[in-house]
């Protein structure tokens, strides 16, 4: 019950979502989706004088069909994606690739 009393927590729908990720762009961060929901819950639920940390495990490249669009800028992949060679490959669904 203490630990219950202590967390906070919450959600945002899609545009909730979107209006995060433009705003966390006006502050000159591109950001994907999960990290912007985080950040946004973090600003309405600090309280008087304290301070958080917010962290995104995804790069902006995983959702790059929703964040370009979104933002209107085009997401530089970073090197270790690049070098992979799947960038630019689209995903299938598990039952597709089991029925090839």
């Amino acid at each position: 019950d203490r630990l219950r009393a202590l967390l906070r927590w919450g959600w945002c729908d899609d545009e909730g979502t979107e209006r995060a990720m433009r705003e966390l762009f006006a502050r000159g961060t591109i950001s994907e989706p999960h990290a912007a929901v985080a950040w946004r819950l973090l600003e309405e639920h600090l309280r008087g004088e304290e301070c958080g940390l917010y962290l995104g495990t995804a790069h902006p490249a995983k959702f790059v069909e929703l964040v370009e669009p979104l933002l209107g800028v085009r997401v530089p992949l970073p090197a270790s994606l690049a070098e992979t060679g799947l960038a630019g490959t689209t995903t299938q669904s598990v039952s597709t690739v089991a029925a090839t």
